[in-house]
């Protein structure tokens, strides 16, 4: 963080579909291998469902969501901020 100058702001852009009801990170059931407990090489959907295109767009924004939280929780000793917003539809 020592490239971020005192005061700075860190924008990332969201969706308002990082909100629906049904999208979370769930409990990682998708990506682990139940014989080894490790991470597989491929996988469905992180919760272990099948694959869905807007469930998978969703949680990609809600991952930027929780960057962007995290990011700002780093950025808070150089007085600098992290914030997402979401443009509506464009």
């Amino acid at each position: 963080f020592n490239y971020i100058n005192p005061g700075a702001r860190v924008v990332v852009t969201s969706s308002g579909l990082h909100s629906l009801p049904s999208t979370s990170f769930g409990n990682f059931e998708g990506i682990i291998d139940h014989e080894t407990g490790k991470i597989q090489e491929r996988f469905q959907m992180i919760d272990g469902s099948s694959f869905d295109h807007k469930q998978c767009y969703a949680i990609s924004k809600l991952c930027n969501v929780a960057f962007c939280l995290a990011l700002n929780r780093r950025l808070q000793s150089r007085n600098a901020k992290a914030v997402c917003f979401t443009p509506g539809l464009i």
